[in-house]
């Protein structure tokens, strides 16, 4: 996701921008895309390690990343948007329904039909 942002933005810059802003100007714009662009990708690089509140943040901000994308009006951009929100979501879905048949089964393991808990350590 980080990649596509970078490419699309760097697109835009590259060839729509630096007539119109100058090289000092142009710079700034290529240095703040890098910067949006290792942000999004350290969001998903914590998401793969679990952090699920670095996903839920994630979601957030390309939400606004997608309203602003309505105001200037790509239509195209937007669908793109409202997929990887689609997907963000399902994601998230997933991470909670594994959590919670990870508890169920946790739960499973340390204790019996006549719910003895064996997770505590037996007093000797």
């Amino acid at each position: 996701m980080a990649f596509l942002t970078l490419i699309l933005t760097l697109r835009i810059l590259l060839f729509l921008l630096p007539d119109t802003v100058g090289v000092t100007g142009f710079g700034v714009m290529v240095v703040l895309v890098l910067l949006v662009s290792l942000f999004f990708y350290l969001i998903g690089w914590l998401t793969k390690k679990g952090f699920i509140a670095a996903s839920i943040v994630g979601l957030v901000l390309y939400i606004f990343d997608l309203l602003l994308v309505l105001l200037v009006g790509d239509i195209i951009s937007a669908g793109f948007h409202v997929y990887q929100i689609v997907i963000i979501i399902v994601g998230i879905s997933a991470f909670f329904k594994i959590k919670k048949k990870e508890n169920t089964m946790v739960n499973a393991v340390t204790s019996n039909e006549n719910g003895e808990d064996f997770s505590k350590s037996p007093t000797i």
